[in-house]
């Protein structure tokens, strides 16, 4: 009810639905895959280290200081890992991970495991162009 509902005795009818999911509308989507994939969800070196602390609760200033980053570079990987996961905060972050099997909780200090670690050599190479237009293998 908006304010000028609440001062006029007036309020707008509610229509019947369904009631809302309570997974904010991804009731259908498996956390430990890729959309239409069905593959597992790969991270790089740096993102398992970064959740592996955030999963025992390190501060962004600690994690920063462990890894010999700065305190906005360990954010930025979080968000972004916060996007992978659809994660509102950090707390569902390690949660959501756990779900999908990209951290180990069996023992103390929760890990990622091998297996979900993204090798660098996974990654597609982008093309580097040099100012002139031509790629770096090219000869003159």
């Amino acid at each position: 009810m908006t304010g000028a509902e609440r001062i006029s005795g007036r309020s707008r009818a509610i229509e019947p639905g369904p009631p809302p999911d309570a997974s904010g509308g991804r009731a259908n989507r498996d956390l430990g895959a890729d959309a239409g994939t069905g593959s597992r969800r790969r991270l790089s070196r740096l993102d398992a280290l970064i959740l592996e602390a955030v999963a025992t609760g390190a501060s962004s200033v600690r994690i920063a200081c462990r890894l010999h980053l700065s305190r906005q570079a360990v954010d930025y990987h979080i968000k972004g890992m916060q996007r992978q996961f659809g994660a509102v905060n950090r707390t569902a972050l390690v949660a959501k991970a756990c779900v999908a099997g990209v951290l180990e909780v069996v023992t103390w200090p929760p890990k990622v495991p091998p297996s979900v670690i993204r090798d660098h050599r996974d990654a597609a190479r982008p093309v580097r162009r040099r100012p002139s237009g031509r790629t770096e293998g090219d000869e003159e």
